[in-house]
């Protein structure tokens, strides 16, 4: 008796049960937002004059401003603007402490309906 059509069949069965075992799709998969909420200008949800100047600022500018949760006086670089994978339209920026030792972060902030609101990018 050849084993050749009992391993076929094996097979078979073995691709069944694994084609059978997968997640069915969703039902309705999450929609994304018909639009981007658009950016206000010097609309911050924190009140932050750093963030101020990150809502109403374009790429390309900077300025220096007085910011004790960033840590005093700050120089804010607006590094480019983008839509997230979530629909929203956020920022990249540098802050720029003024005082030894300079150091130098990078921040993302997103437009969302309270305005915007630091990131976490990892």
């Amino acid at each position: 008796m050849s084993f050749r059509p009992l391993a076929s069949l094996s097979c078979c069965l073995v691709a069944l049960a694994l084609f059978g075992c997968q997640a069915p799709p969703p039902a309705d998969p999450p929609a994304l937002a018909a639009r981007a909420i658009a950016p206000a200008a010097g609309r911050a949800a924190s009140g932050s004059a750093a963030l101020a100047f990150v809502a109403a600022a374009r790429p390309g500018q900077r300025k220096t401003v007085s910011d004790p949760a960033f840590g005093g006086t700050v120089l804010v670089e607006i590094e480019a603007q983008y839509h997230s994978a979530s629909n929203l339209i956020c920022r990249r920026f540098a802050i720029s402490r003024m005082i030894s030792p300079v150091r130098r972060q990078t921040k993302f902030a997103c437009f969302t309906n309270a305005g915007l609101e630091l990131v976490d990018i990892y």
